[in-house]
Formats: C-alpha cells, structure tokens, sequence
C-alpha cells in the first residue's frame, strides 16, 4: 500500500482541483488501495469462557478427551486413571493458570489499553442491555432498530440550539485570520493517532492513517490547505455516525440516552492542528485566565480540585465561612448555540479565512443525526 501511495502524483492530480475534487480523489484512491491489498477474513467469535487457554493447555485438553474415548472404548481401570490424573491434575491446573495469568496482563495493560478490558468486561456479562422497544411520544413502543433509531434521533434533535444568524459582528479587525499547515505537521499528528480507534462516515480507519503517514502526509497537506483557504469542508467531515449510550433511568425512554458522536479520522487530524494555532493565540494574547482549566494543557480536573482545596482550608484556618455553589448544565454540548459561539469567537479575534472555515464546519444538529447508525448489539451499520 505504502509503495502503490508513493507512486502518486499528487500535486498533478490536485493542481486544477478545489478541495471537494482534491479530496474525492484522495478518497477513491484510498478505498482503491484497500480493495487492492487488504484481504477480507471471515472472523469466528471466540468462546468467551475459553479466550484465555494458551494453545499448550489446548494440546493438554485434547489429550485429556482422547483419554477419555479410549476409556469409554476399553472401560479398563488403567485407562480411566489416566483419564482421571490428566483432567483433575494437570487440565484443571493449567485452565486456572492460563486465567489467572490473563486476568493479570488485563490489568498491567489497563492504563495503555482500556479498551481490551472493557471489551472483556462487556463479553463476560451473562444480561446484554439492547437498545429496543424505545417508547414514542404517542405511548406505543417501536418494533425494530429502524423505528428506534428514528425516535432517538428526533429526540437529540430537539435539544440543538437553533437561531438566527447574528448582524451584529464583534471582531475588533485584528487577530488569527490564517493558519499555517505543513507537511511536517501533519505527518506528526498522523503518528500519533490511536489505531484502535473506530473509523467515521468516511470508513478510512486511524490505523491505515498512521502506518501510511509518510505516502499521505503530502496530498493531506495540500487538501487541508485548500480546505482553509477556501473556507469549505467536505460533507462527509460535517457528518458523524452517532451511537446512543444509556446515561440514566428507564432504557425505554429517549431523553435517557445521549449521543456519542464518531466524526472523520482525517478532519480530527485537521481539527488537532488548528486547534493547536487557536490555543497558542490565545495564550499570547493572554485570553484564557489562571483561572480555567478545563480543556487547558498542563491543567484538568484534578490541578482544579487542588486549587480550591487549597482555597477553602486556608479561609478554614482563618476562622471564615465557606459556601460553595455548584453548577451542571443540562446536555451541555448538545445545546451549544454554535451561531453565537461563532459570534464569540470573531470577538476574540479569530477572523478572515480562519473564520470562514470554521463557520462552515460548524455543526447544525439536523446534520450530526443523518447517519445514526443502527443500534442493534455490537454493530455500527449506517
């Protein structure tokens, strides 16, 4: 894949193109390289009570029930002893060994691989929570995935925030009006990508992105250049397939369930560098306050905690009173009013082409539900 990658001219190709063209080229060709060269398997589901037998103690449970035919054949004390010493001394000995042992490595490798231990977790439940029979707002339940699918999309539908566009811009004329893409950058952030990541509506999967980093490097830089400087995204990067996860209550019940949305490996790759120019403006221009810390580098949750700490037991030791308020917003990110998030942002000086891009990049809520997928258990069909 990497060579037939390397062999493409890309400047050629994307020379007279805009980014739409560019990047349906890029795209056919990628789906052509993986028709070409990845093999299709059909994959049987292992036995969930058996994922941990080592292939020695296999070869040991083999033995153990040819023992037992040859018994069942001769029905000699000799042979049934034999069968005995193998099942109840070594078969049983190496099974409780080879769990132990994986149960172990689960947890050495839960700090780097969560995913497999939670994977494990879910096959291990004996009751699977399926998503069906969601109740409409008629009263009467739905019969199939597809009817389930529509009333949980209706429902996150309307708790988007929906309004006018604003007239009156805010921007001060001055700011971050470009951002610069290199192939160095994003060759970078393409090798840092998590492989056992899920793939979005455009199905390029994390995984081929960062073993084919140094072949595409190059017609990415070019695409994600005439993205900015056109201000346009490709449609498929404004979609997500969208999972419902039960957060509380009845299973039933629509409002129950809140939308985990799968976007674009590639526009993530996009979004991570401009993300990464936004934030250095705004620290140089000394936006963001000492005071924050969510979503700030260095910062989180835990250097918040301490800070207050600190904060209520010196006013403690001072003989002062301590009231604390706290806040929690109803499905915070579903109802983001992303017209005036815009207006926001042009106020704190991102503007020109920077601005036009991520207007069109903005998410309208009617267009984030297009491609829930279906909800039947363990599979993420469109």
């Amino acid at each position: 894949m990497n060579l037939t990658l390397n062999s493409v001219n890309w400047r050629e190709k994307f020379e007279t193109e805009n980014v739409l063209g560019a990047w349906t080229i890029f795209w056919d060709t990628i789906n052509e390289v993986c028709d070409q060269y990845i093999p299709l398997k059909k994959v049987r589901e292992k036995n969930r009570k058996s994922e941990w037998i080592t292939k020695k103690t296999t070869k040991m449970i083999k033995k153990r029930n040819k023992a037992w035919n040859k018994y069942r054949t001769t029905n000699s004390d000799s042979d049934y002893k034999a069968y005995k010493e193998l099942r109840r001394n070594k078969v049983v000995k190496f099974i409780h060994r080879d769990k132990t042992d994986y149960h172990r490595k689960l947890i050495q490798n839960f700090k780097h691989r969560p995913k497999q231990v939670y994977s494990y977790i879910n096959k291990m439940r004996t009751v699977k929570n399926k998503i069906s029979h969601i109740i409409r707002q008629d009263g009467s339940p739905t019969v199939d995935d597809q009817e389930a699918a529509s009333e949980l999309c209706s429902c996150f539908s309307t708790h988007f925030t929906l309004e006018e566009e604003l007239t009156n811009p805010l921007s001060s004329g001055s700011g971050l009006h470009k951002v610069s893409v290199t192939e160095d950058h994003v060759l970078q952030t393409l090798l840092k990508l998590k492989p056992d990541k899920s793939p979005g509506p455009d199905n390029i999967h994390p995984m081929f992105l960062r073993e084919t980093a140094y072949n595409i490097a190059l017609p990415l830089t070019l695409i994600f250049r005439k993205s900015l400087g056109e201000g346009m995204l490709p449609e498929v990067w404004k979609c997500a397939n969208i999972t419902p996860i039960h957060k509380k209550g009845l299973r039933s019940e629509a409002e129950n369930y809140r939308p985990i949305s799968l976007t674009s490996a590639v526009c993530k790759v996009l979004e991570t560098i401009v993300k990464k120019q936004m934030t250095t403006y705004l620290d140089s221009e000394g936006i963001i306050t000492n005071h924050q810390h969510g979503f700030v580098r260095g910062r989180s949750c835990l250097t918040n905690l301490l800070q207050v700490f600190e904060d209520w037991t010196s006013n403690l030791d001072e003989g002062y009173g301590v009231d604390v308020i706290y806040l929690d917003y109803k499905k915070t990110f579903d109802t983001v009013p992303h017209k005036r998030l815009v207006n926001k942002m042009e106020h704190l000086g991102f503007i020109g082409g920077l601005l036009n891009w991520l207007k069109d990049g903005r998410t309208d809520g009617q267009k984030q539900c297009l491609l829930l997928p279906s909800i039947r258990s363990g599979h993420n069909k469109n």
